[in-house]
């Protein structure tokens, strides 16, 4: 199995990037894995990056414009451009912060800064969520041609974040 894109692809398809390229490929290799696998049903992923995809992946793949069965025309961004902002999201996350005795450190050179947290975070919920749109109009366009796409699970995957979480304290408890 291959991966979708390069590390190329991340700077041409989603924001410049200049990260350390072999942590960008382990990165490319787990966004596969975690995101569009989980969205597209194992089939119809290893499907899409078999070595040589057939040519009706193409437009799920790469992008371009497609009609709908009442006729009204679409744009599709490709898995390609959901995968490099997914990338990127985890890069911003991870990519050159490392854990140190000192707290984590952004290593941007051979002297360190502290990590802005805040900002590091904006980025990151900004970069994922445009790649989630991505990817929900990738699924979108897989449900309305499902004829070509007979690989895509009957019972449908349903598109969820795994970035929010929420706590209810209390709950469950009787008052006394």
């Amino acid at each position: 199995m291959r991966n979708l894109i390069t590390y190329e692809d991340i700077t041409l398809l989603a924001r410049p990037c200049s990260a350390d390229e072999e942590m960008a490929n382990a990165m490319i290799a787990e966004a596969q894995r975690e995101d569009l696998k989980r969205q597209l049903g194992d089939s119809l992923y290893l499907e899409v990056l078999a070595d040589n995809p057939a040519e009706k992946y193409s437009v799920l793949i790469n992008g371009g414009e497609w009609s709908d069965c009442s006729g009204r025309r679409h744009y599709l961004v490709g898995l390609k451009t959901a995968l490099a902002y997914y990338v990127y999201a985890r890069i911003v996350r991870d990519g050159n912060i490392q854990a140190t005795r000192y707290g984590s450190r952004v290593k941007d050179d051979d002297n360190s800064s502290e990590a802005y947290n805040a900002e590091l975070q904006r980025q990151y919920r900004e970069a994922f969520a445009s790649a989630d749109l991505y990817m929900g109009e990738a699924v979108a366009y897989v449900k309305a041609n499902r004829r070509l796409f007979p690989e895509y699970p009957c019972d449908e995957p349903k598109m969820k974040s795994n970035r929010v979480q929420l706590r209810i304290i209390g709950a469950g408890q009787k008052q006394r």
